[in-house]
């Protein structure tokens, strides 16, 4: 099949230009594609300058869905399916599969957040981070997670209140400048504009072996600190060794 380009009412239609069968007749399925409107009737002729020649040449043809009023489009996926609301739809998953919801109302409502991180500290010695702020949740139910450096932060019990409250980390900080970030059961808790990052420095201890190394390679390097990142999907590592030899 051929089509003009820009033309929809000019098809052609050919086999290397052998037009001898054996079998009892040819059959082509011609689906317009590309135009949002009936073609209308229309049949397959012989062309008036290469006329189509051989025995019992007869053509028969049916349009498959008669011309009618009725304008005809290709299925149009559900997702692109938009109306304009006061409170527009969302996509929801649960543990990655799609959630359907009652009469296609998957809907939200913003919540404007409430208190504020006024200033922080830490303390690189007992991995304990304490907030200072305004009103902040007051109970621990209230709070969904903290973090820090790429740690999950336990809160200390007790220490929970509307100006501030302390955590100590799960784990070892990750080196980089960071701010906590406290998310509540109704979001996110922003920090003020003139709050400060908080260096967290990497240090090598140690590399073993450092004696008897192979010139061309192939020794394994364990190399021991503090402070390294421990999620290689989120951080890149780089080892460079000043000592030619």
């Amino acid at each position: 099949m051929n089509n003009c380009t820009g033309l929809y009412d000019r098809i052609e239609t050919w086999d290397a230009n052998r037009y001898a069968y054996k079998e009892n007749g040819r059959g082509n399925y011609i689906y317009f594609k590309g135009i949002n409107e009936d073609p209308g009737q229309f049949e397959i002729v012989s062309d008036w300058d290469t006329p189509l020649e051989g025995d019992n040449i007869t053509f028969v043809h049916n349009t498959t869905r008669p011309y009618g009023t009725n304008l005809f489009y290709d299925p149009v996926p559900f997702e692109m399916l938009k109306t304009y609301d006061t409170i527009p739809q969302i996509v929801v998953t649960v543990n990655d599969l799609p959630v359907v919801c009652h009469n296609i109302t998957c809907g939200f409502n913003y919540t404007e957040p409430v208190g504020e991180i006024a200033s922080f500290t830490f303390d690189t010695t007992t991995n304990k981070l304490t907030l200072v702020g305004t009103a902040m949740p007051v109970n621990s139910s209230e709070i969904y997670r903290v973090e820090f450096a790429q740690s999950d932060c336990t809160l200390v019990s007790g220490t929970v209140g509307e100006t501030g409250l302390e955590c100590v980390l799960d784990r070892e900080p990750t080196c980089g400048s960071w701010v906590p970030k406290l998310t509540a059961v109704l979001g996110v808790i922003p920090n003020a504009a003139d709050v400060a990052t908080l260096d967290v420095a990497c240090a090598v201890t140690s590399a073993e072996p450092d004696f008897d190394l192979n010139i061309i390679g192939g020794d394994n390097i364990t190399i021991s600190g503090e402070h390294f990142p421990w999620d290689l999907d989120i951080n890149n590592i780089t080892v460079n060794f000043n000592d030619a030899d």
